[in-house]
């Protein structure tokens, strides 16, 4: 992905050229929430269970899956309508992530 214009909404200057968008900003909002709280529990993903109430099996899933989106993104893996509508079906991925992953295609 990249960005071609950019503006400030203050003063209403504008940017047009070629911007790369930096790999964890092409994250989901959750994918990069989860990366702040992971980092704010110092890592420890026994800690954000504690703190989101919910289980260690389910943080390490989630972490999982985000380490396999930033693989994705890493090696500009292009995965297939069929294979994103899948994950979406198994809940691997959310309904927003399916379509950013459908848009970028």
């Amino acid at each position: 992905m990249e960005v071609i214009k950019m503006a400030c909404s203050s003063c209403g200057m504008t940017f047009e050229g070629s911007f790369s968008i930096p790999k964890l900003l092409q994250l989901s909002e959750a994918d990069i929430q989860f990366i702040l709280d992971f980092v704010l529990s110092s890592g420890s993903l026994k800690e954000m269970a504690k703190l989101q109430a919910v289980s260690y099996p389910t943080l390490r899933n989630r972490l999982n899956n985000l380490i396999d989106s930033i693989n994705a993104l890493e090696h500009n893996k292009q995965i297939s309508k069929e294979e994103i509508l899948q994950q979406l079906e198994t809940k691997q991925i959310t309904a927003k992530e399916a379509a950013l992953l459908l848009i970028n295609l």
